[in-house]
Parts: structure tokens; C-alpha cells; sequence
């Protein structure tokens, strides 16, 4: 199975090592323990499974929030240099 999420945004919640991802499902279902992919550029992609999957509300609507787990700051560091915005993110089965 297989999920098109498109990215709108990302907050990390450093307290709890947690990074999210927040947008709007393309097509499909996400559910926890799925892999998201996304990429550095056209060669190096960054893969990581899904930890919770949430309903956040905002100022410009209602979005699914996509919740990671890091196992330290560096990898809540590396999240956060990704950049993550505005692009779609693939979603698969298992890692």
C-alpha cells in the first residue's frame, strides 16, 4: 500500500523528539509504523516510519499532521535541515 502526502509544513517539538510533518493526504491511507521518503535531492532519499498520525487544526484550516520520533538533537537537527514544504512526500508500506 502506498500514500501520497503533500507537505505544507513542519514543526519540531524538541522536548519530546519530535518532528512533525503537516499537510493534506493526496491519495491513499497513512497509517503508524508506514515509511516516509523524502528526498535530499534527485540521488539521496531519507526514509523514516511514521510514528503517530494526527488531526491539527490552524489558522488556515483543518490538516493531518504526520508524527517521527529522533533518537537524539542531531537527527531532530537533521529533520529540521531537510527543509520540508510545499512538496509531496511518498508514503509506504513497512521501511
Amino acid at each position: 500500500m502506498t500514500a501520497k502526502f503533500h507537505a505544507i509544513g513542519t514543526i519540531a517539538i524538541p522536548a519530546k523528539q519530535y518532528f512533525v510533518i503537516f499537510g493534506d493526504i493526496l491519495d491513499g491511507t497513512i497509517k503508524p509504523g508506514m515509511s516516509a521518503g523524502i528526498a535530499f535531492n534527485s540521488s539521496i532519499r531519507f526514509t523514516a516510519p511514521v510514528y503517530s498520525v494526527e488531526m491539527v487544526d490552524g489558522a488556515n484550516g483543518s490538516h493531518i499532521a504526520l508524527v517521527f520520533t529522533a533518537s537524539d538533537d542531531n537527527e531532530l537537527e537533521l529533520w529540521k535541515a531537510l527543509n520540508i514544504g510545499d512538496e509531496i512526500v511518498e508514503i509506504t508500506e513497512g521501511s
